[in-house]
């Protein structure tokens, strides 16, 4: 092997290597974001839930005007109430 193909293949070697680190980095940075807007909605979710009953009312809706103006379109049982993961829908848009 020449000292040209030595250098090639290091170089080859280096990148896949960085390119690696990146991508991990980057998967990091994704699975954070995603665990701290859970973190949040769930918040969210607990201080609208002012009875603590596990759903969002439209009464207890109000206190957010965004979440009260879209509460038919989140409410997809149609129950008159929002679950987490209904709710959880409002949190991703």
């Amino acid at each position: 092997m020449t000292v040209n193909s030595m250098n090639c293949v290091c170089n080859v070697q280096l990148d896949t290597q960085l390119w690696s680190n990146t991508m991990m980095k980057a998967a990091l940075l994704i699975l954070t974001v995603s665990i701290s807007t859970g973190v949040i909605a769930n918040s969210e979710f607990t201080q609208l839930d002012t009875n603590n009953d596990g759903a969002i009312s439209l009464s207890e809706s109000k206190a957010n005007p965004s979440v009260m103006a879209q509460f038919k379109d989140l409410d997809t049982d149609n129950n008159g109430r929002l679950s987490k993961s209904e709710y959880s829908h409002f949190v991703k848009k």
